[in-house]
């Protein structure tokens, strides 16, 4: 299931992740100054991409395996449980096969959210774990 904030300004929509239901409010600190309101959009993802991640737990290089893509990631990031950014990547580039590595050598051990924004607004969002001691393969 999509889950984005959808928003509009005077020319175009912009779309927001919807990353933490508990924080998110009317006075959501992602959207721009000046910006009007936005609304929670929730509905299925026409193109149904997957995301795989391993090692999970991890303890430095997490791969990436992308399949079912109709558009590719725009943004991948990494967020703490207080849905901070940590981690931010952009400009991605995959590759032949779908795939990619996201280093998380420098993060503290714990759980995190990995989010993938695609061109399209679609968002893929899935729990990390860095944990020291585990072998990565």
């Amino acid at each position: 299931m999509e889950i984005t904030t959808h928003c509009f300004d005077k020319e175009k929509p912009y779309y927001i992740p919807f990353v933490n239901p508990i924080a998110y409010s009317v006075t959501n600190p992602l959207i721009p100054p000046g910006q009007p309101p936005c609304m929670l959009r929730v509905g299925q993802s026409v193109a149904n991409p997957k995301l795989t991640i391993f090692p999970n737990p991890t303890n430095s290089l997490l791969n990436l395996q992308f399949e079912n893509l109709q558009t590719l990631p725009s943004s991948i990031c990494v967020m703490n449980m207080l849905g901070i950014k940590v981690l931010c990547a952009e400009n991605i580039q995959l590759s032949a096969d779908n795939k990619m590595n996201l280093d998380l050598s420098t993060l503290p051990e714990g759980m995190y959210l990995l989010q993938v924004v695609y061109e399209n607004g679609t968002t893929l969002s899935q729990k990390v774990v860095v944990q020291r001691g585990v072998i990565a393969n």
